[in-house]
């Protein structure tokens, strides 16, 4: 039963994680350096700026050329982002949290009700949607973890 509690309170931590994430990577920002030299930021650039996308979530940035002025002559080499390197240590928590993932989804693939506790400390079963869903949103979690 002690086991149970743990997989519970690790799958509730793991869909709160989960949902608040997508909320953060939502927003975009530029960085744009002006006439008199200083740097700027915001939503939008001004046009005829070169300026650069600023990646909010810990990504690579990309340059974007802005310039309406100039108009594209047709060669156009598809960007390719590089790839991160990660420390010794980086690679430990990620396959930590690929075997974690993966035993999570062995656990809403067996048959049976799956009960977990909520956030204001109260338990509930998952309907057969809810599972579903957990299911899914876990199989997203392991393709973007476990490559």
């Amino acid at each position: 039963m002690n086991k149970f509690k743990t997989l519970t309170i690790g799958c509730v931590i793991a869909a709160c994680a989960l949902s608040s994430a997508s909320t953060v990577m939502a927003a975009e920002y530029w960085r744009w350096k002006g006439e008199d030299g200083v740097i700027h930021y915001g939503s939008t650039p001004p046009k005829g700026v070169e300026a650069e996308k600023v990646v909010t979530y810990g990504g690579v940035s990309k340059s974007a050329n802005t310039n309406t002025n100039s108009q594209s002559n047709g060669d156009t080499a598809e960007d390719t982002e590089p790839k991160v390197e990660l420390t010794p240590e980086m690679q430990a928590l990620k396959k930590e949290r690929c075997d974690e993932e993966k035993k999570r989804l062995a656990v809403f693939e067996k048959p049976g009700r799956i009960r977990m506790k909520q956030a204001d400390g109260s338990t509930k079963y998952l309907s057969v949607e809810e599972i579903q869903k957990e299911i899914a949103t876990t199989k997203q979690v392991i393709a973007d973890t476990c490559n």
